[in-house]
C-alpha cells in the first residue's frame, strides 16, 4: 500500500453514499461466495448496513492508519468471536471491490488494484492480530498484576457503579459534557461496563464498536483525554476503591488512547456524507472542580 493509493480510496470514499443498496449488494455476494457468514451476521437490514458503513468508515482514515492499528488488532478479535473465520478476509476483499466496480462506473482496472491493495493490507493486520487472545489481552498480559483485576474491583456491579459516578460527572460538564448531547446515560454505562469486561476477558458480552471506531468522527485532543482521565479517576476513588485499582483501571482504559487522540480536526473521519465532525471549544475561564481532594488544583 502506498501513498497514491492511499489518497486515492480514502478521497473516493469519503465522497460517495453508503447506500443500504450497496450494503446489501456486498452481502448478497459475501452470502453466496460463503455460506456459512449468513449465520455470522445479524438478519436484520439495518443492523448489517451499520456494520457495512463502519467497515468503510476503517478504510476513510488511512492518512492516520497507524494510529487505528489497535482498533484493526481488537476488531480482528471480536470477529473470531462471532465465529468469523480469518480465511474469510481476503475473500471479503474481492467481493468489496467487486461491489464498489459494479456500483461505481468511474473505477476503472487500475483502480481495481489500488482498492484491492488497500484493502489487503488492513485486513492483513488484522490477519496477523488473530489469535486464541485479544490484542487487548496482550497489552494487559504486560501488566500480570491485572490477572485478578475484577476480583480486586469487587465485581460487575462496582464497574457499573464507577461508570454511573464518571458520566454523571461528564454529561453535566460544560466543556467534555458537549460531546453527550442527546445521549442515552443509562445506555452508556452498560456499554463501557460490558468493554470493561471485555477487556477483561469475558468477550462474549461486549457487541459494540471499538473506540476508535466510535470516536473517528470526533476532535478529542490531548487535553481532553487527560481531563476525562481525571474524571474516571475521581469516579474511582469516590467509590472507595484504592490508588492501586486506579491506577490499574487507568492503564486498561488507557490502552485505546492513540486511536482516539487528535492533533488536528483534519484527521475526523466521517462515517457519511453530510457527518459533520464533533468538537467542542472550552469554555472562557473553564476549571474542573475534582469531587476528590488532591494537594495540586486541576485545571
Amino acid at each position: 500500500m502506498n501513498i497514491n493509493e492511499k489518497n486515492y480510496v480514502e478521497n473516493f470514499l469519503k465522497n460517495i453514499e453508503i447506500t443500504h443498496n450497496l450494503s446489501e449488494l456486498f452481502f448478497e455476494k459475501l452470502f453466496d461466495k460463503i455460506p456459512g457468514a449468513e449465520k455470522v451476521f445479524n438478519k436484520n437490514l439495518e443492523s448489517r448496513h451499520s456494520k457495512f458503513v463502519n467497515m468503510i468508515s476503517i478504510f476513510k482514515n488511512l492518512k492516520h492508519y497507524e494510529k487505528m492499528v489497535s482498533a484493526y488488532q481488537s476488531l480482528a478479535g471480536r470477529h473470531q468471536n462471532y465465529s468469523v473465520d480469518p480465511a474469510w478476509y481476503p475473500v471479503a476483499v474481492e467481493l468489496l471491490v467487486d461491489t464498489l466496480d459494479q456500483s461505481f462506473d468511474e473505477i476503472q482496472a487500475s483502480e481495481r488494484e489500488m482498492f484491492k491493495n488497500v484493502f489487503s493490507y488492513i485486513t492483513t493486520i488484522m490477519q496477523s492480530s488473530v489469535s486464541d487472545e485479544h490484542f487487548v489481552s496482550e497489552e494487559l498480559s504486560k501488566k500480570p498484576e491485572i490477572k485478578n483485576f475484577l476480583k480486586e474491583v469487587g465485581g460487575e456491579d462496582v464497574i457499573k457503579q464507577v461508570h454511573q459516578r464518571f458520566y454523571d460527572v461528564i454529561f453535566e460538564d460544560e466543556w467534555l459534557g458537549t460531546f453527550f448531547y442527546g445521549k442515552n446515560k443509562p445506555t452508556l454505562v452498560r456499554k463501557q461496563t460490558e468493554f470493561m469486561l471485555n477487556c477483561l476477558g469475558n468477550y462474549s458480552d461486549y457487541h459494540g464498536e471499538t473506540p476508535a471506531l466510535i470516536h473517528l468522527h470526533m476532535f478529542i485532543t490531548e487535553d481532553m483525554f487527560l481531563l476525562r482521565r481525571q474524571m474516571l479517576k475521581d469516579a474511582i476513588l469516590s467509590h472507595g476503591l484504592s490508588e492501586s485499582v486506579a491506577e490499574k483501571w487507568l492503564y486498561i482504559d488507557g490502552i485505546f488512547r492513540d486511536g482516539i487522540v487528535k492533533k488536528d480536526i483534519s484527521e475526523c473521519v466521517m462515517k457519511c456524507v453530510g457527518q459533520m465532525p464533533i468538537s467542542a471549544k472550552k469554555p472562557a475561564g473553564y476549571k474542573y472542580q475534582s469531587s476528590v481532594f488532591y494537594s495540586d488544583d486541576l485545571v
